[in-house]
């Protein structure tokens, strides 16, 4: 019931050209605008887990398979511990070199967009009832965090 709410305030704001006073994460207008996420948008997200994947990117081929990593990850949901599939049976697919680049695109997947999906869609929707999608079409991100938040006060 919010986000839906949130979306319709944000798009009433791009509409009477009024700013909001707090920013969202840039991966949000990346999804706003339809435009795909992409591993440096994880930075701006969580820096210690883009790290920690960026290391992994870097390490032989022998290191990787030492690491025991599957195709899941663990999360702690209202402080119980469970373990996310982030591909179906992914706790049977173990991690190699050579699918390393489907497990960053699984992992990076979830952690921008699976875990907030359904509020992500319910803001969208809520943007574009009061927003035509193809009006938003001639910005770009940073673009329309301008119209919507104004330039960045330096003190």
């Amino acid at each position: 019931i919010y986000f839906p709410f949130f979306g319709r305030v944000i798009g009433k704001a791009l509409l009477d050209q009024q700013l909001l006073s707090s920013r969202m994460s840039l991966y949000i207008y990346k999804h706003i605008l339809g435009w795909p996420i992409t591993f440096d948008d994880l930075e701006l997200v969580d820096k210690d887990v883009h790290k920690h994947l960026q290391s992994i990117a870097e390490m032989e081929e022998e290191q990787v398979e030492c690491l025991c990593l599957d195709f899941t990850c663990t999360e702690e949901i209202l402080g119980v511990k469970e373990t996310i599939e982030l591909v179906p049976d992914g706790r049977n697919i173990d991690v190699t070199n050579e699918n390393l680049p489907e497990y960053f695109k699984a992992y990076l997947k979830y952690h921008l967009l699976g875990r907030v999906e359904t509020q992500l869609t319910e803001l969208l929707l809520g943007i574009f009832d009061v927003v035509p999608e193809p009006l938003l079409a001639a910005f770009d991100c940073g673009e329309l965090e301008l119209l919507l938040c104004g330039v960045p006060v330096i003190d």
